[in-house]
């Protein structure tokens, strides 16, 4: 999932602002994006290997993303922001 989501990120930001984004995008997004870069070749067989599960995770996801045109994004990032706030917490506790 981790390299779907680096993947897609880089060719949606690169679609919408090309390399004149460059400027703007600071190291989060570095970090997020670091992945697209993997080989490519050991890539598609991982995820063609694996698309059963792979499917399963990018769904799950989906589900989690504020897709709809009614979602109110102020509760959505109270609620999503705050649960990952604490899962991060308890996963570096370990």
């Amino acid at each position: 999932l981790p390299q779907v989501i680096s993947a897609a990120l880089m060719n949606t930001v690169d679609e919408a602002v090309g390399l004149g984004g460059r400027a703007a995008a600071g190291r989060a997004f570095a970090e997020m994006t670091r992945l697209a870069s993997s080989p490519r070749e050991m890539w598609t067989g991982v995820l063609a290997d694996n698309a059963d599960f792979v499917k399963e995770a990018i769904e799950a996801f989906l589900s989690e993303l504020p897709v709809s045109a009614t979602t109110d994004l102020g509760a959505w990032a109270d609620e999503s922001l705050a649960r990952s706030a604490d899962t991060k917490n308890r996963w570096s506790q370990r």
